[in-house]
């Protein structure tokens, strides 16, 4: 298992693609496949930084990764603002994007590219699980 901090920094975002192509090598994952897990990862994060941090005087941002049983596990804790993804409601893609709400998409995204997507909030802590088939 990997376990990654990141600063409440949207340049944190880099570093998060670096690390996520060095455990795609290590894990001899396909070109697709990293690029799932880094697409969900990178708009989940984003989220986080973006929305869920303000006001927080000791950000913690936790990412932990591994790959079990042909499974890639992946989990998101942050000690921000509670929010449920689950909760999002879906972009309606049959409007042009010039006309539709911000938000959303990105969520969305990620859910698409994942097999399962859960959250829970514990002791404080934003917790959200990712799961997929390798």
């Amino acid at each position: 298992m990997v376990t990654l901090h990141f600063k409440n920094d949207l340049a944190e975002l880099d570093r998060l693609a670096g690390e996520i192509r060095a455990f795609g090598r290590r894990h001899h994952l396909d070109s697709a496949s990293s690029h799932a897990i880094l697409l969900a990862m990178d708009e989940l994060l984003t989220n986080v930084i973006s929305h869920g941090m303000p006001g927080q005087p000791r950000p913690v941002i936790e990412v932990r990764m591994d790959v079990e049983a042909g499974d890639f596990t992946g989990e998101l804790r942050d000690n921000g603002r509670a929010f449920d993804p689950g909760t999002a409601p879906a972009p309606d893609l049959e409007i042009p994007i010039a006309d539709r709400e911000p938000g959303g998409l990105g969520i969305f995204l990620a859910r698409s590219k994942m097999d399962r997507l859960e959250y829970r909030r514990e002791d404080g802590w934003n917790i959200v699980n990712l799961r997929t088939k390798l």
